[in-house]
């Protein structure tokens, strides 16, 4: 039997829908089970896309702009609060896991996180903008699953921001492995590590 190298977690139907409770449940407490079996010594996983969303981190990044922060806010304190509670634990949750496995000997596991905006049901196809972007715009969950597949095919790991744009999915993708695009930039990596990774 052939054993499972990638793993791609995306609940995008859940999004804060069906109460606080299931939020919890799925998009947090699930997916972290998930990080935790794949990035396991005894796993043959060597990648864990986790698909987020765009406003899903506790500080700033330099790049965005006061409308940008204003609208993250709205998001994560107003609309979205408990998905963004769930989410931003789950995000570095996967990222100590991550770290953690590759220190303990598993060089290679490599994590993503690709975070889009607001998500649409259109064919996308025109293009899509990649890497430090703005925290407001859309893009087509088709878009989300092209970009996702072609960055399981790199050697990239690290926080990718996802809007509709221009540039053709593989040429963005290629850019930001070559280039090391990490949206992480602006979050307390010295705390994220030190995340509890003993599971409740």
């Amino acid at each position: 039997m052939e054993l499972p190298i990638l793993i791609e977690y995306s609940i995008i139907g859940a999004a804060g829908k069906g109460g606080p409770v299931r939020t919890f449940a799925i998009d947090r407490d699930a997916c972290r089970y998930y990080i935790d079996a794949a990035a396991s010594p005894s796993s043959s996983v060597k990648k864990f896309l986790l698909v987020s969303y765009i406003a899903s981190r506790r500080s700033y990044p330099p790049w965005w702009t006061s409308e940008d922060k204003s609208s993250a806010d709205n998001v994560n304190q107003n609309i979205l609060a408990n998905y963004f509670k769930a989410k931003v634990a789950a995000d570095e949750y996967l990222l100590a896991r991550s770290k953690a496995a590759r220190d303990g000997g598993k060089e290679a596991f490599a994590d993503i996180c690709l975070r889009p905006g607001t998500l649409t049901d259109d064919d996308g196809g025109e293009g899509v903008l990649l890497g430090k972007t703005g925290s407001r715009g859309e893009v087509s969950r088709t878009d989300v699953a092209r970009v996702a597949a072609a960055l399981l095919d790199t050697e990239y790991r690290g926080w990718l921001d996802l809007l509709k744009g221009k540039e053709e999915v593989q040429e963005a993708v290629n850019r930001c492995a070559s280039e090391k695009v990490d949206c992480i930039e602006g979050e307390d990596l010295d705390a994220i590590y030190k995340t509890k990774l003993e599971l409740d």
